[in-house]
């Protein structure tokens, strides 16, 4: 009934390419997002900056630059680093700074749920938007963590709110006490 937009990525990137590998830097991919209770948006999502093969990864700075250069000053960019990796050696994060946008940035730290305990007081430190040996302020807006963890065969709408479920419960539980949120001032 809905278009699968897996297929559509695949078959531009195939016709592209000559293969499905590689990233469009000419076709782009669009989300439009309207809301009462948001303001007017569009998302667009950027490859993840792999290293291998190395063409990959050109593309994807070369869409990274475009965007920054391009964007205006609503632009927002979010820099997806797993929790379980310094932000420090985040390559996205590297460009942020490059691009000196940090101020348009947030900071999204996923996997949560795969740290060791002796690790949770890194990713306090993480969120505490300061910087560290380890970790890049990202003022105003700083970091947000999320948990991976999904049940198999979810998906759609249902995947999405157990999901949030899982993540309010393991940051209550397991992290923070005080609901999941992070005061960086105390």
């Amino acid at each position: 009934s809905g278009l699968d937009i897996r297929e559509v990525m695949e078959e531009v990137i195939r016709e592209q390419n000559s293969a499905l590998r590689g990233v469009s830097c000419t076709r782009e991919l669009r989300v439009t997002v309207r809301s009462p209770t948001l303001p007017p948006m569009n998302m667009l999502d950027l490859p993840g900056i792999v290293e291998a093969p190395a063409d990959v990864a050109e593309q994807t700075r070369e869409l990274v630059r475009r965007y920054v250069s391009d964007g205006t000053g609503l632009s927002m960019f979010l820099v997806v680093i797993p929790a379980t990796r310094s932000p420090r050696d985040s390559t996205a994060l590297r460009l942020v700074q490059l691009h000196g946008v940090q101020e348009r940035s947030i900071g999204v730290l996923t996997k949560c749920d795969k740290l060791d305990a002796e690790d949770l007081p890194l990713l306090e430190e993480y969120l505490a938007n300061k910087d560290s040996e380890s970790a890049v302020a990202l003022e105003p807006h700083g970091y947000v963590a999320t948990v991976n963890r999904t049940q198999a065969g979810e998906d759609g709408h249902s995947r999405l709110v157990r999901q949030a479920q899982y993540e309010e419960q393991w940051f209550r539980d397991q992290y923070m006490p005080e609901g999941g949120h992070v005061d960086p001032d105390t």
